[in-house]
């Protein structure tokens, strides 16, 4: 029995060992396959916590979102409201507060932005202080009532403190006007050469204006605020004072005194002064221009006013006896020179220079007279052409020739009495031209 058993036994031991591997061999089968099935469920778990990864469109939406976000967060800080009308004409808004009547006014602390325009040597600056004057006392301003004092500031960009408070001085007496009338109400800031700064600190400009109450702001010249690179007669270079003058009439009115190009202003509009006058006249709330009047001695202001109905020109005379201001002439039309009427004066002066060496003859042909004109050049024989065409308006009388087609000229009683003066006075500014 014992050799069958020790035949066996090794037969029995190998199976149950072939057994034993099977059984661990299927358990780790097991375990590799759950493990691994826990892994994919973690993954897919993650996978379905977190967005799907976008493609290069995606990415470019998100990124015109975000772009668009900005966009709409800085228009809204511009403060641009897209206001129905209907409820626009139910808001109440400040009404105008005028200053001058009809020309310069404020709507809350908003305030009209303007110019005046003149020749060089015009005499400007002496209305721009006159009116600053006027304005901080509340005394009459030429053909305007100012109904009350307000604070005026004056900015004077071109003068020396010196010249600027003799100027000043002599104004106050011409108008009765007081230190102590003016304590208060009229600012004087000094900065002769140094106007260019100003632009470099508006914002700051503006709080003071702002701190001042300041009601009127004038700037005393405007070319003076053009910086390095730029150009008053472009609408470029003009840009960065406009663009100044704007942010001063956020807080009050403001005028700026600037000057006309070369050339003949008697029959320009008054849009269409000023030098780069085509973005200035297209930019102001009120204007004041100065033109000169067909007689001498005089000048003619124009007004032009945005929100209200602009008024007729009147005729100023210069007072320099005085005090050196501006007077209203009611009495003399306000009749601007042209190169018209200069044109007019200049052949009245040279008929009365020819017929002055005639005038002894109590008739003369209109050949005889014409003879005196340099017919040869095209300035001679429009000249000539004027006056034969309106004999009268020249102070000539004409009459035909009895028994032919020629017509004879001669003086008016008032022609003649004049024509020496009018032969000497042509005569002199012909020796001056030269």
């Amino acid at each position: 029995m014992s050799d069958a058993v020790e035949r066996i036994a090794p037969e029995v031991a190998n199976a149950a060992l072939a057994r034993m591997k099977a059984q661990t061999d299927a358990e780790n089968a097991a375990k590799a396959q759950a493990g691994a099935a826990g892994v994919d469920a973690a993954l897919a778990a993650i996978s379905a916590a977190q967005p799907a990864t976008p493609d290069a469109t995606g990415f470019a939406a998100v990124a015109e979102g975000e772009k668009s976000s900005e966009k709409r967060k800085a228009f809204e800080a511009a403060n641009i409201r897209f206001e129905d009308a209907a409820d626009f004409m139910t808001r109440e808004l400040p009404p105008f507060d005028w200053i001058v009547p009809d020309l310069i006014a404020t709507a809350g602390r908003q305030g009209c932005k303007g110019d005046l325009f003149g020749k060089s040597k015009t005499s400007k600056t002496w209305l721009a202080l006159q009116l600053a004057h006027c304005v901080a006392t509340g005394k009459q301003f030429l053909a305007w009532d100012i109904p009350c004092p307000r604070k005026v500031a004056y900015f004077n960009l071109e003068l020396i403190p010196t010249g600027e408070q003799e100027r000043m001085r002599d104004q106050q007496a011409a108008l009765g006007i007081s230190r102590e009338e003016l304590r208060e109400r009229l600012f004087v800031v000094n900065l002769r050469n140094r106007g260019h700064e100003l632009r470099k600190h508006t914002e700051a400009v503006a709080d003071e204006l702002r701190r001042l109450k300041i009601d009127l702001c004038i700037i005393d010249p405007r070319y003076k605020l053009v910086e390095d690179g730029e150009d008053e007669n472009t609408a470029a270079g003009l840009r960065g004072v406009l663009n100044f003058r704007d942010a001063i009439s956020e807080v009050c009115a403001v005028l700026v005194v600037g000057h006309d190009p070369k050339g003949d202003v008697g029959e320009k509009s008054i849009t269409d002064r000023g030098a780069g006058s085509y973005t200035a006249g297209a930019d102001f709330d009120f204007c004041l221009a100065l033109s000169p009047h067909e007689e001498d001695g005089y000048t003619i202001l124009s007004a032009s006013s945005r929100y209200r109905k602009s008024p007729e020109d009147i005729t100023l005379s210069w007072d320099e006896q005085g005090g050196k201001v501006f007077r209203v002439e009611k009495d003399i039309p306000a009749t601007k020179r042209t190169g018209k009427s200069a044109g007019g004066d200049s052949a009245r002066a040279m008929l009365a220079s020819v017929v002055a060496a005639l005038k002894e003859k109590p008739n003369y042909r209109a050949g005889l007279v014409r003879d005196g004109f340099n017919l040869d050049s095209p300035a001679g024989r429009r000249v000539w052409k004027s006056i034969t065409d309106n004999p009268s308006t020249f102070g000539l009388v004409a009459a035909p020739a009895t028994g032919t087609k020629m017509t004879f000229y001669g003086l008016s009683p008032q022609a003649e009495k004049s024509a020496d003066e009018a032969a000497t006075n042509y005569k002199n500014c012909r020796e001056a031209q030269k």
